[in-house]
């Protein structure tokens, strides 16, 4: 397990190799006061379970797959099963990208390459993956670049799985925070929180957050989703279909007037206000998580891709790149 920084003027960013992950990320605030802004476990080794997969890098494939299997060519892969013994979730969970030893591949003072080989049927997938992941900063810009390479066919979904609290990580919870998605539509799921495979209008729904609204403005309206995720958002919202960076997300502290702009290639952002947290675990610096201590803003492909013929594919044809890049840009309002 080691420890690693990339800086400039605007930011100062650690990272574990442990789930090539997100320990700590200081920004200024609207009095020049440096703030960290992401949750973290308290010391390295809880990185080794790593509940909640706070800051970590998400693969093989981001959020649940029905009922653990997919096909290719053909074939049934059988995969982990760690949600229920029923599904999969985050790639097998200790089995998945999150949990793994990254290397190094290079470390400059403003960026850093972690790179990871998954072997042939890691997890249950196929094909011999090697992904690439690049931290960077720029200006006032936080990149993360993915790449990957696949000898077989395979599906593929890497995301970042930080939880944000722009008031600062221990600064309580995030309802106040305001929040505007560029998506007009959302992928509705069962109890199970398994997707139904409908892609459903945003119009007239506590999703709508195209004007812009605090995180806890419409909590308390009933909504089948808010009781699926245990209470809070834990929804897959559809954006633009580009291969380049689109509008995704704003997001500001109503504490600090930090503000967070998210820009991504990816069709997919998955909003998540930490429903699971219970102030019961001690985290970084003494900190007790609370639910919706943070929000989790997870760029990726299609959820569950592989088993709707109405969502955009996402496998990985064999020698092909698979490259994608999301944006944090930070400022003060």
């Amino acid at each position: 397990m080691k420890l690693y920084q990339i800086f400039n003027g605007n930011f100062r960013i650690t990272f574990t190799n442990v789930g090539a992950s997100i320990l700590q990320l200081f920004v200024r605030d609207k009095e020049g006061i440096y703030r960290d802004v992401v949750l973290a476990h308290k010391s390295l080794e809880d990185y080794c379970s790593n509940f909640g997969s706070l800051g970590a890098t998400i693969g093989r494939y981001a959020d649940r797959i029905l009922g653990g299997s997919i096909e290719v060519n053909g074939e049934t892969y059988d995969l982990i099963k760690n949600d229920g013994g029923k599904h999969t979730i985050h790639g097998g969970g200790k089995a998945g990208f999150s949990h793994k030893i990254w290397e190094v591949e290079k470390s400059f003072a403003d960026s850093i390459t972690f790179c990871l080989h998954s072997p042939h049927l890691d997890a249950g997938f196929p094909g011999n993956l090697d992904v690439r992941l690049t931290y960077r900063v720029e200006g006032k810009s936080f990149f993360i670049q993915y790449e990957a390479t696949s000898d077989a066919d395979t599906y593929v979904s890497l995301t970042n799985h930080a939880y944000f609290n722009l008031n600062g990580h221990d600064a309580g919870d995030v309802l106040g925070h305001t929040l505007q998605l560029a998506s007009d539509a959302f992928l509705p799921c069962d109890p199970e929180q398994i997707l139904t495979g409908e892609i459903r209008s945003v119009e007239n729904t506590p999703n709508d957050f195209r004007c812009g609204k605090t995180i806890g403005q419409d909590l308390n309206v009933p909504f089948d989703q808010f009781d699926y995720a245990g209470g809070g958002y834990d929804t897959a919202f559809c954006l633009q279909e580009t291969d380049d960076l689109h509008p995704c997300a704003k997001v500001r502290g109503e504490k600090s007037g930090i503000t967070m702009s998210v820009d991504t290639t990816y069709p997919l952002v998955l909003f998540y206000t930490a429903n699971h947290m219970d102030g019961t675990k001690t985290y970084k610096d003494g900190a007790l998580y609370n639910k919706y201590a943070g929000f989790c803003l997870e760029t990726q492909m299609y959820v569950d891709a592989m088993h709707f013929d109405n969502f955009p594919d996402s496998m990985l044809k064999a020698g092909e790149l698979y490259s994608h890049k999301t944006r944090f840009t930070f400022d003060v309002e």
